[in-house]
């Protein structure tokens, strides 16, 4: 009998809730097919303007292309993105989106709360969104 293979850590999840898409991120900038299953998440919802986006990343974030992917998707909708990180990195990149994607802000890691407020969550929405970050963690690498 083979040994059963360790599962893949991932990079990069994402994940639905509701209106909200959570995208979780490590040190590294999503694969390929990570970022893909993120754009299709955002773009799948109902109205795009009206769905929120949180991102919550350790200094991983984006490539260029996977932002002129992004650009690509969003095409002149006003989607409403925070993102949660400590890195300098990320906060450069989030600036280089805020060019396409107006209503985007960065969040320290220690200021999630105020994210959550910036995305106009409901306490029950809240929940949910941390439920799902914590069940997201154990399958990043």
């Amino acid at each position: 009998m083979k040994p059963r293979q360790a599962e893949t850590k991932r990079k990069a999840v994402t994940r639905r809730v509701g209106p909200l898409v959570i995208l979780l991120q490590g040190t590294e900038s999503p694969t390929e097919t990570e970022w893909a299953e993120c754009l299709h998440l955002v773009g799948k919802v109902g109205d795009i303007n009206s769905t929120r986006v949180l991102v919550v990343t350790a200094g991983g974030g984006p490539t260029l292309a996977q932002r002129r992917a992004l650009e690509k998707v969003l095409a002149g909708t006003k989607v409403c993105s925070a993102v949660v990180s400590d890195s300098v990195k990320v906060r450069f990149i989030v600036a280089s989106v805020a060019l396409f994607s107006t209503q985007i802000s960065t969040f320290q890691l220690r200021e999630i709360h105020r994210a959550y407020e910036f995305l106009g969550l409901t306490h029950a929405q809240v929940v949910l969104a941390e439920k799902a970050l914590t069940e997201m963690r154990a399958m990043l690498a």
